[in-house]
Parts: C-alpha cells; structure tokens; sequence
C-alpha cells in the first residue's frame, strides 16, 4: 500500500490496462410450479384419478464463520422445493356407480364474482330475473349447475328430455344426463370461463351427447348464460336438440322424432332397410308441417328469450354498448358505458348521443345518420375507426368504435355502437419503448425501437466502481434471502441518488455497483456529479450501518477519461462501457483504503475547491497491469 504525502503531483501515470475485472455472477432460484392439465379428448370415460402432492425438501447448513478468510466466490446452492399443484378432484359415487366431479382448487371465491350483477328491476327486494321462473316459461330444455356443474335446477322439457325428474337429479352432478366425456367436457368448459372470464366461452353452442337417452333426440347443443342468486353464480344452460330450429317448441320437435323414429321401425319391418327413401320424405314432410305450424304467441316467448339473453350480455359487458334509434336518441347505455364517460344511463337515455361527441363532431352528427338512412351507403356502419369522445367532465379522448344497424323487438332500425376507450391502449411499438426505457437509457431506447447501432465513442466520462468489502464474509453469516433484502434496500437508495446526480446506472456485478457519468448524454459537470454522488452513496451505507444488524465496509474508486458506450449481442442486450477508463476506474476502487474514496489525477483535476480539499495526494499506489501510480484518496474515512 503506498504511502499519503500532502505533496502537489507531478503528473498523471494513468496506463493501459489490459487485464479483465473479475465479476461476481450471481444465480438466482427459481420456484417452478408444475400444473397438471387433464384433457377430456381421447379419452374412452371421464375418469379423474385422485392427484397426490408430493413436494421435496431440503436442508443446508451454513459453514462456520472463519474471521481470517480471505474475500472469494462463494457459490451458495440451494435445492428447491418444486411444488406440484394438482387439480384436487372429490368423486362421488351415484346410484349407477359413474363418477362424479367436485372441482375445489382454484374455484373463486364469492368475493370475485363482484363483477357480474345480480338483475334488479329497481324495486327493493323483488328481483327483475327470477331464475326458476324464467326456465319454467322457456319453450326448450333447460337445467342449471353450479360451479362444479352440480344440477340445481331444471324445467319440464328438460326432465322430459333426458327420462329424469329434477328430485332425482338435484344436487347431482350433470354425468347422470350426459354421457362421460360430455359432462367432462361441460365441465372443463366452465371451469375455464371461471378461470379467465371469457364470455365467448359460454356463449358459444357447444354439442353434448346425452347418457342413455330415453328419445329419439341423442345429442344437444348447448348455449350457457351466467346469472347471479343469492351473490353465487350459476350457469343457465339452454338445450336445443336435434332437429329444433329457431321459432320452434320442444313439444313439437319430440313429437316430430318419435314419429320419424315409428316410421323407420315400420320401415325395418317391411324391407329391413331403416334408411329408406319413404322414411326421409316422411321426415322432410313433417319438419316442414311443423314450421308452418307454429303460431304467434310460440314465437312472441322465443324472441322474449333472446332478448332476455342479449341484455344480460350488453349489461354484463365490459365493453360501452349504446343504442340509439333513427333521431339519434339514445335507448340503451349500459354499465360500461357509464363508467368509461362518467354519465348514468337516467343521465342520458331518451335524449341525444351529440352529448359524448366533441362538438366538431356532434355538429354533423344528425347529417350523417340522415345521409345513411336514404342513401344506404356504409362509410361508418360496419367498420371500425377510432374517433374523438367526450367525458361528462369535457375531456377528449380516443374511441375504437364500431357501428351495426339491427332491429329491435318491434322492428324498428336500431343502430347499436361498441366503443373501447383507447387511452389505456398502447401500441407494440408503445410498449417496445416502455420496455426498453426500464433497460436502457431514454435516448438510448429510442435508438433501440429505431433499430439503430449503439457504439458510442466519448471522450470525456467518469466511471465509478462501488464495493461491499466484506460481502462474501457476510454471505455466511446470514441467510441468502436476508443477504440479497439487504443488498437490494442498499442498491435502492443508490438508484434515488444517480437519478438527483444525473448518473447512468451501468450495472450491478454481484455486491459491486457501477455508474457512468457524462454519458450518455454529455455533461460539464460530469466528474464534479459523479464525485457528489459517490460520497452520498458512502452516506447512504454509513446510516444504514447505524440502524442494521448486518454492518458493512466499501471501497470507491473513479476514473475520468475516454470511453466507448453502446449495445452488443441480441441475447439480452445491456447498455455497457468498455475502455482503459473503465479497467483503472475499477484498480481505484480494489486498491482504495477500507471506507476511503480513491480518484485518478484526471478526475481531481476537474473538481471545484470545495470537493478537491476533501482529498489528499497518495503515492506508490500499485496497480495490477499499470505498476507504481498516483492518486487521490478522501482525508476522512466515507463509512
């Protein structure tokens, strides 16, 4: 170590060095959660087998604490646990031996379903939607499950249907009704929703098999809705069977298959041959009797059906879905809407859609829909644009809106809107430079989303290299999770100080942090601002060693002078420096006294008085790679 003389220098004798820094390389571990995924496809019978949890774990032991031990690598392992997360399935036995699925990991809670509103119709304590009312009045099968796709309910076409009375089905599990694979498949189906609140899920008409059916009728399709009773979710699910079209009953449907199904038995008997020609005009015959059948009142209750599905999506939409009619008066604004323009449905409904429009807008609003209506010409009707909306506060902002036309119950023109607020909505190339401006530089990252080369050449900048001393010493004293807390709280408060110096953050090499200053934007006042910072950070060590357990010693070291700055690789690309700057910065910071601050002679020349008196000049300082050199060291102890 060399001696501290108060003598002036007699010049720099900075050199070249060419050896490489020793970096600390850190692992981290990671937890792996393994999620066993069952599939309902190829599969002969919905089967659940009981998953067990195993989970492994192990011990370590710290070594003894050595005193004496020099500073090293020390390469901490730690096994870890791998958690197998299983799908936990109850099954219970029914009257016919087949399994039954009670789904209870990962089901939400009650709190979870705040989202989706019970029907209310404004009058306290009488609901708008009485469930087993409505699927007691639908003209086709319906049954209700719940969340494990337990029956809770069912109408007469239903029991009809599957040959069962809902005494005998209630509380038990839909694999009564459906065939193995389909309950399985059913039940995936909601499981999923309830996992990732997909509409679409539901909305979708699915083909389920029916277990031993007791009619003609061996498949259904499946349309689900979720409502709300009693604050839990259940899910409606609407049968149309084979052969049901739209306007049709369920009565009639049967009555239609048990006659196709008498005539191809008559038709065995005859010829042996149940696919005759005879038979299948006879089918043909009846299914269209039957259309032309059907009256008035049949397929007043079927549209009530559909309208009462319809608004429970437009009310349960996260989406704003307004309505307004040939004047544009506005005749549907449901609860997205409200909260996306900050104006209530009483608010709005019956008066005019110009409100929401800024007025560059608003002023040809009525034009435009007049044009629409005698022309028929589509220059916003079914397309999707972005358009300037208005808040009940006046401020502006960007729609993605589409437009449809439709008709209403009574057959009037209808135009429906589904506007997204955009200002939430970010671009890829957006969120490229977001994400780029945590990793890098501001005017870096923008170079970066550019497609820019990144190597920079400077020819003034202050490197700066910060060491815990006694970092490996007290990694095996402490716990791995208590070290990195703690090093991490040290780096934090580093960050805040960088960010008030104007420092660039370069990276951090195990318990070693390094910064730039002057770069990469340039600054005069680089060498002045990366010194200030560096004796802040002292003092951010200094008083955590004063409130912590765990006391620590650094070592600082800077160096001024030629850099080059930029991007290598396309594997995890990080903002670096390289140079002779950067290797002597580094020899300051190894060869500086315990809890001292060590500059070149370039850095203290560029100091102002009241920075410089802080230091002294220092003699026959040994440099790996260099030799003999002078420096500046802090009088007083940083720590």
């Amino acid at each position: 170590m060399g001696a501290i003389v108060s003598k002036p220098p007699q010049g720099n004798s900075q050199k070249k060095d060419n050896s490489k820094d020793n970096n600390v390389a850190s692992k981290n571990d990671t937890k792996a959660n393994v999620q066993k995924t069952k599939t309902y496809e190829d599969q002969p019978k919905y089967i659940p087998e009981k998953q067990q949890n195993p989970s492994t774990t192990s011990s370590s032991s710290n070594p003894p604490v050595n005193n004496n031990i020099q500073k090293q690598d020390i390469n901490n392992t730690n096994n870890n646990n791998i958690n197998n997360v299983p799908q936990n399935n109850d099954i219970e036995e029914m009257n016919n031996n087949k399994p039954i699925v009670d789904f209870k990991d990962d089901l939400p809670t009650e709190d979870e379903f705040d989202g989706v509103e019970e029907y209310n119709d404004g009058e306290q304590g009488e609901p708008a939607f009485q469930m087993d009312e409505h699927i007691s009045a639908c003209m086709c099968p319906v049954f209700v499950v719940d969340t494990k796709t337990n029956i809770h309910s069912m109408n007469s076409f239903g029991e009809e249907l599957f040959g069962k009375s809902l005494k005998d089905l209630q509380s038990k599990n839909v694999c009564l009704i459906l065939n193995e694979n389909s309950a399985g498949e059913l039940q995936k189906r909601i499981r999923d929703y309830l996992q990732l609140r997909s509409k679409s899920m539901l909305a979708e008409k699915v083909v389920y098999d029916i277990k031993d059916p007791k009619t003609p009728i061996k498949k259904v399709g499946v349309r689900i809705t979720e409502m709300i009773k009693n604050g839990l979710p259940f899910f409606i699910c609407y049968l149309q069977p084979e052969g049901m079209q739209k306007g049709s009953n369920f009565e009639d449907v049967l009555k239609n298959q048990n006659a196709a199904a008498a005539d191809d038995n008559e038709d065995d008997d005859e010829d042996g041959d149940g696919n005759s020609q005879a038979s299948m005009d006879r089918k043909s015959l009846i299914g269209e009797e039957n259309n032309e059948g059907n009256n008035t009142a049949e397929e007043g209750e079927v549209q009530q059906q559909s309208f009462q599905f319809h608004s429970a999506v437009t009310q349960l939409s996260t989406i704003p879905i307004v309505a307004i009619d040939t004047l544009s008066i506005v005749n549907t604004w449901n609860p997205a809407a409200e909260h996306v323009f900050g104006i209530r449905a009483s608010e709005i409904i019956g008066n005019s859609l110009t409100v929401i429009m800024p007025d560059e807008i608003a002023i040809n609003h009525n034009a435009f829909v007049n044009r629409y209506i005698k022309t028929g010409i589509k220059r916003v009707v079914d397309k999707t644009r972005v358009v300037n909306g208005k808040r009940k506060s006046g401020e502006i902002f960007p729609v993605e809106l589409k437009i449809t036309e439709i008709k209403d119950d009574k057959d009037q023109r209808i135009f429906l809107g589904f506007a997204r607020d955009m200002t939430a909505v970010i671009t890829k190339t957006e969120q490229y430079k977001h994400l780029a401006e945590q990793i890098f530089p501001a005017s870096i990252a923008s170079r970066v989303v550019n497609g820019d080369l990144i190597h920079d050449f400077h020819d003034q900048a202050t490197i700066m290299f910060s060491d815990i001393e006694n970092f490996n010493q007290l990694s095996m004293e402490i716990s791995p999770k208590n070290l990195i807390s703690f090093l991490d709280s040290i780096f934090e408060k580093f960050d805040v100080t960088i960010q008030k110096y104007q420092l660039e953050k370069i990276k951090t090499i195990g318990d070693n942090y390094m910064l730039a200053s002057g770069l990469p934007e340039q600054n005069n006042n680089f060498a002045e601002n990366a010194v200030r910072g560096a004796f802040e950070m002292a003092q951010i060590v200094s008083d955590m060693n004063k409130t912590s357990k765990f006391k620590v010693n650094v070592k600082i070291g800077l160096s001024t002078g030629e850099v080059v700055a930029g991007i290598v690789g396309k594997k995890k690309p990080a903002y670096d420096v390289w140079g002779a700057t950067v290797n002597f910065a580094s020899r300051m910071q190894s060869t500086s006294l315990t809890n001292h601050l060590q500059i070149c002679t370039k850095t203290y020349e560029k100091l102002p008085q009241d920075l410089a008196s802080k230091f002294t000049h220092r003699t026959g300082v040994k440099v790996k790679g260099i030799g003999t050199c002078e420096t500046y060291i802090s009088i007083d102890p940083v720590v």
